[in-house]
């Protein structure tokens, strides 16, 4: 009898770290590579309660983002990708999107962001443009063929990164 209410005991335990989370490192995950044929430009990624979500953005989607909020960073001369962060359990306003921020190609070396323009920021729900000096978005595409951008430090997880192939 004691026996079993040993192994009984040690699989509450194990049910209970598995159910919960062990402690450890934070972890991150991201979407798969994009695939041949994908034309999504959407890229998400989820670790320690936030999920990021990037968007490449093309010339089509310029007009749904605050004009006014563009008007000192023009798409010919900025790579600009639209970021939502979402969670309930971090405050997401102190994080400076732009420090935390590098944007990397094939051949370009990296790049640190020049500007995050807040669309909103609720604290738990934020959302913005991120802003890469340099060249537009099409000519990245053309000089580059890829992108890595990747985003350190958020809600305790070291690095996340979203990437593309054009």
């Amino acid at each position: 009898m004691a026996r079993l209410l040993t192994i009984l005991l040690a699989l509450l335990a194990v049910t209970v770290i598995l159910a919960c989370g062990a402690k450890g490192a934070p972890s991150s995950t991201e979407t798969p590579q994009q695939q041949a044929g994908d034309q999504s430009l959407t890229r998400v990624n989820t670790g320690n309660n936030v999920a990021m979500e990037a968007v490449w953005i093309t010339q089509a989607d310029l007009a749904s983002l605050p004009q006014e909020l563009l008007k000192d960073y023009p798409s010919a001369q900025y790579v600009l990708i639209h970021v939502k962060l979402d969670t309930h359990s971090v405050d997401l306003s102190k994080y400076e999107m732009a420090r935390l921020s590098t944007l990397k190609g094939r051949a370009a070396s990296t790049i640190a962001a020049a500007a995050w323009l807040d669309i909103s920021n609720s604290g738990h729900h934020r959302d913005g443009v991120l802003v890469f000096p340099g060249m537009s978005n099409s000519q990245w595409e053309t000089q580059e063929g890829s992108t890595v951008l990747t985003v350190k430090d958020i809600a305790g997880v070291a690095e996340r990164t979203f990437q593309w192939q054009f």
